[in-house]
């Protein structure tokens, strides 16, 4: 149904085996069970999610900026990853689907944009620019 829930009745005692498919996911998903006589069963079914997203932030004026926050959210979804030294950051097992993607870093202007992921797997290079702010303290 709408729920993502199937309901299989009459099976007799013996063992089964499940396959999840979809015709546009080819990942695969497969799982053996055991019915015995009278007895209810609830099998909970998973498809794998293999993106990975690698960022790069930097700074407009060139070279890699550090600790700063990336963010991809949706409702319901929340993803966080902070850069290294080299301006890296990594999501793994993101789904695909609609995004805000938001990175931050004290001292550049906040960027924000709309992100979409329409792959059910595989390695997703980003590259993001930050502008400097200017300082307010002086």
């Amino acid at each position: 149904n709408s729920d993502g829930f199937y309901r299989v009745g009459g099976l007799t005692a013996g063992a089964y085996a499940i396959f999840l498919e979809s015709t546009d996911d080819p990942a695969d998903c497969r799982r053996g069970l055991f019915v015995a006589d009278g007895g209810g069963l609830t099998v909970d079914l998973t498809q794998p999610v293999r993106n990975r997203i690698e960022f790069r932030i930097g700074s407009a004026a060139g070279g890699p900026l550090k600790k700063v926050s990336v963010r991809l959210y949706a409702e319901g979804r929340r993803f966080n990853a902070t850069t290294d030294a080299e301006g890296r950051a990594v999501m793994e097992r993101i789904p695909r689907g609609a995004y805000t993607l938001s990175v931050v870093k004290g001292g550049f202007y906040p960027l924000k944009e709309e992100f979409s992921l329409e792959t059910l797997e595989g390695t997703h290079a980003v590259n993001k620019k930050l502008k400097a702010a200017p300082r307010t303290d002086r």
